[in-house]
């Protein structure tokens, strides 16, 4: 499994231009695929943080000058990863039309969040039990 380290250590040539941006990401794709799957959860927040870039790039929504100074940043980045306990809440799915989008006794509070599938809009209603 990849470790940030190296991670870091193939963007910092892609910066330092001894690798262009398609060397970098032949390299990245197949090595991070399966990162979730690490132990090392600084390797999985710079794998998504380059990820997402990667991802404004392609969409272009950043520049090539915008995507390298972005790739600085990450690489410059303190590693630090805070784990927040959430307590789970179980939640039920239903076709939107029959959602109810007020807070009942019951429920304690409603997510107005729509999925929608490629059958029809879903809405996601957390449910205490």
């Amino acid at each position: 499994m990849v470790s940030s380290s190296q991670i870091k250590e193939h963007l910092a040539l892609y910066l330092a231009n001894r690798i262009s941006l398609e060397q970098f990401e032949d390299w990245f794709v197949p090595n991070t695929r399966d990162i979730r799957r690490t132990r090392s959860k600084a390797a999985m927040a710079l794998t998504f943080a380059i990820e997402g870039t990667l991802s404004e790039y392609l969409s272009q929504v950043l520049d090539k000058r915008e995507l390298r100074s972005e790739f600085v940043q990450i690489i410059h980045a303190e590693n630090t990863v805070v784990e927040i306990d959430m307590p789970k809440r179980p939640f039920v799915f239903m076709p939107s039309s029959e959602a109810a989008w007020e807070p009942s006794k019951n429920s304690g509070c409603i997510l107005p969040v729509s999925i929608t599938s490629a059958y029809s809009p879903v809405a996601l209603v957390p449910v205490r039990v």
